[in-house]
């Protein structure tokens, strides 16, 4: 799962923890689900997982 901290930033444009990748694909699932009226969330329990939820 995501850490707390981590978890309101993680879907801010080129946020990311690892060395590689862009930070980008969170920010663009929340941008497209947002853009056709749906409802994008994220829950994470560190240890156990994490949870995108896309609400229309």
């Amino acid at each position: 799962g995501i850490p707390p901290a981590d978890l309101p930033r993680v879907i801010q444009p080129y946020f990311t923890t690892k060395t590689s990748g862009s930070g980008l694909g969170l920010a663009i699932c929340k941008r497209i689900a947002e853009d056709h009226g749906a409802l994008f969330t994220l829950t994470s329990e560190v240890g156990e997982g994490t949870r995108a939820e896309i609400r229309f």
